[in-house]
């Protein structure tokens, strides 16, 4: 025979499942308070600068993309329109640009693909 202390513990636990149950059903699924971390993925382009030059080369065949490059008070500055493969890779001449931040951008038909910033001393 089991014990009224026994039956007492398993209605209990039982009702908090249940209550646990009902909370994770309906129009109103529970959020993760900790979702997990986001990682880069694979970049399509990586940036390097060697004095007044930007070298933004491809590593990926990203077809018709348009470069773009504007200053930190969003002016256009710089823009190309190209076609790249794996491997390709365009040179900017940055001699006579004002020193500061300038956000470069690449987009092809499905949009932004990469974003980075550059700093002209």
């Amino acid at each position: 025979m089991k014990t009224p202390g026994f039956l007492l513990m398993l209605f209990l636990t039982a009702s908090f499942i249940t209550i646990n149950c009902d909370t994770l059903s309906g129009d109103n699924p529970p959020s993760n308070p900790f979702p997990p971390i986001k990682t880069r993925s694979f970049s399509p382009c990586s940036v390097s600068q060697e004095g007044s030059i930007v070298t933004l080369c491809f590593r990926a065949d990203c077809g018709n993309v348009t470069t773009s490059i504007e200053s930190e008070y969003g002016d256009l500055v710089y823009e190309t329109n190209t076609t790249v493969t794996f491997g390709s890779s365009i040179n900017i001449d940055t001699t006579g640009w004002d020193s500061g931040n300038y956000t470069l951008t690449v987009t092809n038909s499905v949009g932004v693909i990469y974003t980075t910033n550059i700093d002209i001393p």
